[in-house]
């Protein structure tokens, strides 16, 4: 199987219950964050799952996330993204251009490479 290809595993009693399942409403996962609003092509908005399994490998009393949520924007132009980086409208952005690397090489912007890890591995 080739890495970082999407994957979906159905529950069948959400099947069962809704039929159709690509309804964001009825979304179900164990993750970090729960989908709290949804509109194709522009955002997501999520907020922190209390439920959330995991805990910070430094500081195991510390259950994670720490973010009590988050909005992803869908910014289909690179430079629009890159604007909205650099004015503080966005906090991070992906796919950038080799000459958008340098140019954000070049300023106080934090620039880093994938993979990185959004969340600790189970122990």
């Amino acid at each position: 199987m080739a890495t970082n290809t999407p994957m979906d595993i159905e529950c069948p009693d959400a099947v069962k219950q809704w039929g159709n399942v690509n309804d964001w409403h009825h979304a179900i996962g164990t993750g970090p964050f729960i989908l709290t609003d949804f509109v194709d092509g522009s955002s997501a908005t999520f907020i922190r799952n209390t439920n959330y399994w995991a805990h910070d490998e430094r500081y195991p009393q510390n259950q994670l996330p720490y973010l009590d949520g988050l909005k992803v924007l869908v910014i289909v132009d690179n430079a629009t993204a890159l604007a909205a980086l650099r004015t503080g409208k966005i906090d991070i952005m992906d796919s950038l251009s080799l000459s958008q690397v340098q140019s954000v090489q070049k300023t106080n912007l934090k620039y880093y490479r994938y993979p990185f890890r959004l969340h600790p591995p189970r122990a």
